[in-house]
């Protein structure tokens, strides 16, 4: 906008003094370029300028490379950097790369870490893989624990899938369950399904309950508490077994804490 404005100025000038349009226009060329050389931008051009021009857009340029490498960006050029800049530059690399490689997250060079540092690095990303291993995470690197925690982190593996198939995830894997951990998810998915058809849901397949669970669904029960799913087994309490009543008691409080 600004030289728009200047060329403007120097048509109007033109006509009354056609001598100096040419000063004018080498005056508008020489303003186009110190904006740009400011700016930063590709199409500066020193030529036009004058010496004093010379120094301030320099003056910026220094700057600007020390903010690209203070924060790491690829315009960075070290070589342009005074002594106490390239200090100041290495302090803050130095920090960055120690805090990637602390967090576990970002490119970490562990080379550059001092001995002390190294360790806690090493110590923070053991850590790190334990809570993954014992969590069950994919992030797990099993090679990596001691035999005691690879020990603890096949327990906690083994019961996040137990627990998974007693709440019908879908991310269980029955062939890890010990027979009678298998025995235990095939009462809990029946109990599940005898709650459903309990309560007149959708998911209830009346194709998939025995003749023994049909006559006591349908046989009426009274006296039982609302929503009670324990009682309303009534007469077909007797199909689950006791962990799994234990299991449908819990679950019918959870969804009437009331």
């Amino acid at each position: 906008m600004k030289h728009f404005q200047l060329v403007v100025l120097a048509t109007l000038l033109a006509g009354f003094c056609p001598q100096c349009s040419l000063a004018q226009s080498a005056s508008a060329t020489s303003f186009e370029s110190l904006e740009n050389c400011l700016q930063g931008f590709s199409s500066c051009n020193d030529l036009p300028l004058s010496p004093q021009e010379r120094q301030i857009v320099e003056k910026i340029r220094q700057r600007h490379n020390f903010v690209d490498c203070v924060y790491g960006f690829p315009d960075c050029q070290e070589a342009k950097l005074s002594a106490d800049q390239r200090s100041q530059v290495s302090a803050v690399n130095h920090q960055r790369n120690l805090q990637n490689c602390l967090d576990g997250m970002g490119p970490c060079d562990l080379t550059r870490l001092t001995g002390q540092e190294r360790r806690e690095a090493a110590r923070l990303a053991a850590a790190r893989n334990l809570e993954a291993c014992l969590s069950a995470s994919a992030d797990c690197d099993v090679t990596k624990l001691s035999p005691d925690e690879q020990q603890q982190a096949v327990s906690a593996k083994h019961e996040a899938n137990l627990e998974n198939c007693l709440e019908d995830s879908g991310r269980c894997d029955p062939a890890q369950l010990t027979s009678d951990e298998q025995q235990q998810a095939a009462s809990a998915e029946r109990l599940s399904h005898l709650e459903d058809c309990l309560s007149g849901s959708v998911s209830c397949d009346p194709s998939q309950l025995d003749q023994q669970e049909k006559q006591a669904l349908a046989s009426p029960v009274t006296g039982q508490a609302p929503g009670d799913a324990a009682s309303a087994a009534g007469p077909a309490a007797h199909l689950v077994p006791p962990h799994a009543k234990k299991e449908l008691s819990a679950r019918s409080s959870s969804n009437n804490p009331g």
